[in-house]
C-alpha cells in the first residue's frame, strides 16, 4: 500500500473569528491534508492561550521564530479585516523565512458574494494595498436604488461590470445592461444570473454615438438612474487616435445628456478619471470635456441630476499595468516601466464601485465627486511587490526603465489648480468645485465633437484649451 502522506503544517496568522473557524474544520475534518501547529495574534490577551485546541505561539512579528521552531511549511493570513500594511508585512516575514503563505478573501470579497469566508487562495497585489473597509451610508444607497430601473453603459467592462454586480444586491427593479461588445456583456449577464437576482436584467448592445439606436433603448426601458461607465481609456492609444478619444468619449455623454432626461431619467452617474485633471493628453483631455458636459447639463431645465466621480487608477481593470506585468513575468521577463520616478494612485475595483454608488446616491447634481484614493504608489514599486509574490528576484526578471510615452506623465493630480476642495456627506469623498461654466459652451462642446467626426486633428487642441483652460495637451503630427 502506498504510504500516507504526513498533513501539511500551517500557522495560522490571526485568531480571531474567521481564523478559529480555519482551525476547528482542520482539528475536526478526519483525514485532514493540514495540521494546524499554532496561531499568531497581536492581541496581547490572547497570548499564551489555547483555541480550538491549537495555541498562540506569539505575535505577527514572531512569525519567523514561530516557522523555524515548529517547522511550518505554509502560512495562512486569516484576518479577513486586515490592512493592505498588516498584509504586506506578513508577506515579507514569509519571504523572508522562505515559507509558503496564502490568505482568506477579504471582508469586501465576501459582502458582496464574491467569494466564501472559508475559501483559501493565493494572496494578490490588491490584497497588499488594502484599506480600511468603506463605510457605505446603505440606506441612502438603496432608497435611490431599490426598485427602480438603471442602466449601466460599459456594463461588459471592468468597472461597469462590478457597478452591475453591487447595484442588483439593492434590488433594482430591472437592470439594463448597455455595450458595444456583445462578449462582454454576454459575461456579464451570466454572471449577474449566477448570482439569482431579484431584479430582471436586460441587455442593449448599443453603439453610444447611434442616437437613434440610443434613444430606442431609452424609450423602451426608461431608465430612472445611469451610470456611465463606458469609455476609451488607454492613454497611448487614444494618444495616436485623438479624433476616436473625442468622438466616442464626448460624444456618448453628449448622447447621453440630450436623451436620457427626455425619457424619465433622474440622475446620471458619469465615470471621469485623475486624467482629466489638467490634462496633457488627449485621453485625458476627452473626459475633461466630458466634464463640462456634465456641469452644463446639470444647468439645463428640468429633473435630472448630473454628477461626475473622478478617481484614479484601478487594479486588475482591462488594460492595467498588473495585467501586462504579470504577462511579462510568465514570459520570463524583463518587466518594463517608463520610468523608475512614476507614480499614479490606485485602487481596486470595488472600493472605486462603492464609492460610485455612494455619490451617485447623496449627490445633488452638478458635483465633480473625487474619491479618497490615499497616497500615491511608484510604479516600480508595485512591480517589486508582483515580483515577490511570484516568488522572483530582480535578478532572474530583470525591470527595465524604457522611458516616458507621448501623453505620459509622471505624476497625476485628483484636483487642479483651478479647483476648490470641498467636503461632501461622505468623508470618503470631497467635490471639486470648477467655476467658469456658462451655456454658450454647448457651441463649443459640439464644435469640438464635429471636429473630431471629420478628422480635423489640427483644430482639437485649441477647441480644448477654449474649454478646459488648464489643459496642455497638443496633438502630435501625424496622428489621427
Amino acid at each position: 500500500m502506498p504510504k500516507k502522506r504526513s498533513a501539511k503544517k500551517i500557522i495560522l496568522c490571526g485568531a480571531g473569528s474567521a481564523g478559529r473557524m480555519i482551525a476547528r474544520e482542520i482539528v475536526n475534518r478526519r483525514g485532514s491534508v493540514y495540521q494546524c501547529v499554532g496561531f499568531l495574534d497581536d492581541d496581547p490577551e490572547k497570548q499564551g492561550w489555547e483555541l480550538e485546541g491549537v495555541p498562540v505561539l506569539g505575535s505577527l512579528d514572531e512569525l519567523p521564530r514561530c516557522v523555524e521552531e515548529t517547522d511550518a511549511e505554509e502560512v495562512l493570513i486569516a484576518i479577513p479585516s486586515a490592512s493592505g500594511a498588516v498584509v504586506r508585512k506578513i508577506a515579507e516575514l514569509c519571504n523572508q523565512t522562505g515559507v509558503a503563505f496564502r490568505v482568506l478573501p477579504s471582508l469586501f470579497e465576501v459582502v458582496h458574494g464574491n467569494a466564501k469566508l472559508g475559501q483559501v487562495r493565493d494572496v494578490r497585489v490588491e490584497d497588499l494595498l488594502r484599506r480600511s473597509p468603506i463605510q457605505l451610508d446603505m440606506d441612502t444607497i438603496s432608497e435611490c436604488v431599490s426598485g427602480e430601473t438603471v442602466l449601466v453603459t460599459g456594463a461588459g467592462g471592468s468597472i461597469g461590470g462590478e457597478l452591475c454586480r453591487q447595484l442588483i444586491t439593492f434590488d433594482p427593479a430591472r437592470i439594463v445592461l448597455l455595450g458595444h461588445g456583445e462578449n462582454s456583456i454576454f459575461a456579464t449577464y451570466h454572471d449577474l444570473l449566477r448570482r439569482k437576482p431579484r431584479c430582471e436584467i436586460k441587455n442593449a448592445i448599443v453603439d453610444l454615438r447611434n442616437k437613434t439606436r440610443l434613444e430606442r433603448v431609452l424609450a423602451t426601458h426608461q431608465p430612472r438612474i445611469i451610470f456611465h461607465a463606458a469609455a476609451h481609456k488607454h492613454v497611448p492609444l487614444m494618444e495616436d487616435n485623438p479624433c476616436e478619444a473625442f468622438a466616442n468619449n464626448v460624444g456618448s455623454i453628449l448622447s447621453l445628456a440630450e436623451l436620457a432626461p427626455q425619457y424619465g431619467c433622474k440622475r446620471l452617474v458619469m465615470i471621469s478619471t485623475d486624467k482629466a485633471v489638467e490634462p496633457c493628453n488627449a485621453m485625458g483631455a476627452s473626459k475633461a470635456i466630458c466634464e463640462v458636459v456634465t456641469r452644463l447639463a446639470n444647468n439645463e431645465p428640468g429633473d435630472c441630476r448630473f454628477i461626475t466621480v473622478r478617481f484614479g487608477n484601478v487594479l486588475g481593470s482591462r488594460g492595467s499595468v498588473i495585467g501586462l506585468f504579470r504577462d511579462q513575468i510568465e514570459r520570463g521577463g524583463p518587466i518594463t516601466i517608463t520610468d523608475e520616478r512614476m507614480e499614479r494612485f490606485f485602487m481596486t475595483i470595488p472600493e472605486a464601485v462603492e464609492l460610485v454608488l455612494q455619490a451617485g446616491a447623496v449627490g445633488e447634481g452638478g458635483e465633480v465627486f473625487v474619491l479618497d484614493m490615499g497616497q500615491p504608489l511608484r510604479i516600480i514599486d508595485l512591480a517589486r511587490m508582483l515580483l515577490d509574490l511570484t516568488g522572483f528576484t530582480e535578478e532572474e526578471i530583470p525591470i527595465v526603465v524604457t522611458g516616458l510615452r507621448s501623453g505620459e506623465r509622471l505624476y497625476e493630480s485628483l484636483f487642479s489648480h483651478s479647483e476648490e476642495r470641498l467636503p461632501s456627506p461622505h468623508p470618503q469623498l470631497l467635490i471639486a468645485r470648477r467655476n467658469g461654466t456658462t451655456a454658450d459652451q454647448w457651441k463649443l462642446v459640439r464644435e469640438l465633437l464635429e471636429a473630431s467626426r471629420s478628422m480635423e486633428t489640427d483644430r482639437l487642441p485649441g477647441l480644448v484649451k477654449q474649454l478646459v483652460t488648464d489643459s496642455t495637451w497638443k496633438n502630435a503630427e501625424g496622428y489621427f
